[in-house]
């Protein structure tokens, strides 16, 4: 899409440096490069094209949990928008493993990741807002831009989960999920919700891991359209997204669950705490709950692209008894 004369001018734009090298990155849904300067620093160049309005707000929530806390963020060099056309961001270029998952690390270090993840966490969600909703730059501040009635949003987030499970293996419990899920949804008490920033995909693939280092987490990335919501979703949502592997046995997921709360509600800092999962908030614990259990019964077959059909259906019925656990907790919230 871009000529490379464009990237290298629009890297050099911003950063003091004579590129050498321009890599194209597969992944992702946005045009990204890793790129190369005379001197041997790298970057990460990444490009707006999937949300340009929105994209500004992604290197502005970077630099403000930077500024704000100690999580381990890259470096944002410098923004842009000429000569592409759209708007850019050139990171430091920040190395790491590669990792299967969760399950592949050691030990130790899956333990101190999933620690880390819950002081990161904590860290973020200490960066409070007035409203919940999408972030965007105003005067050079980042501010709620895009308010949202947060009851609303998860009810759409519900439906939009069901309506991607509807043409999976699981489509026979599509009614009993949407039927529980909006009745949470509406019942839900958010008096206690207090707006914070949420990283909203904090799993593996978004971060930057040395299994050998101390801090194994050597970066947290992927901040694209950054918000606002109740920092306990986030926290229920990572937790899942970290803990929840197939390849996890019962013993190691408790292991790395109770690793993640510790590091969530003691994660060392003299200021108030983020508010880890609280006695109160059951509905709300369950709601986030049942969100995480179709995000990941819908992600079934990507989890597992190579595996065998009785791999697939072990995992299947796995996801359907926690399932049913929570559809049970929900019975029970309500008196039924």
């Amino acid at each position: 899409m871009f000529a490379r004369s464009a990237l290298v001018d629009a890297v050099e734009r911003v950063v003091s440096t004579t590129v050498t090298v321009v890599d194209p990155i597969r992944d992702g849904k946005n045009h990204s490069y890793r790129v190369a300067g005379v001197d041997g620093d790298e970057f990460f160049l990444k490009v707006g094209t999937r949300f340009p309005d929105a994209f500004p707000a992604e290197p502005a929530a970077v630099d403000l949990v930077r500024a704000r806390t100690d999580v381990p963020l890259p470096t944002v060099r410098g923004t842009g928008r000429d000569p592409l056309g759209v708007p850019y961001a050139v990171f430091d270029y920040v190395p790491g493993v590669d990792a299967d998952g969760v399950a592949s690390l050691p030990d130790r270090a899956a333990r101190r990741l999933c620690r880390e993840a819950g002081e990161h966490l904590a860290a973020i969600h200490r960066i409070r807002f007035d409203a919940v909703g999408g972030l965007g730059v105003v005067d050079g501040a980042v501010a709620v831009t895009r308010e949202r009635d947060y009851r609303t949003l998860l009810g759409a987030s519900l439906e939009r989960q069901v309506e991607d499970l509807r043409g999976s293996r699981f489509a026979d419990v599509c009614d009993r999920v949407a039927e529980a899920g909006a009745a949470l949804v509406d019942d839900l008490d958010l008096s206690g919700v207090s707006p914070a920033l949420v990283h909203g995909d904090y799993r593996l693939d978004n971060l930057r891991v040395d299994p050998t280092a101390d801090r194994v987490t050597v970066a947290v990335v992927d901040w694209e359209l950054p918000s606002t919501a109740d920092p306990l979703w986030d926290a229920v949502m990572a937790l899942a997204l970290l803990t929840e592997g197939h390849d996890l046995s019962p013993t190691r997921r408790r292991t790395l669950r109770a690793a993640f709360r510790d590091g969530y509600e003691h994660d060392g800092s003299e200021t108030e705490s983020a508010g880890a999962f609280p006695t109160d908030a059951a509905d709300r614990l369950l709601a986030y709950e049942l969100l995480a259990r179709a995000r990941l019964m819908r992600h079934l077959d990507a989890e597992l692209p190579e595996a065998s059909e009785r791999v697939r259906d072990a995992r299947a019925r796995e996801h359907r008894a926690l399932l049913d656990d929570l559809l049970d907790g929900h019975r029970r919230l309500t008196g039924e």
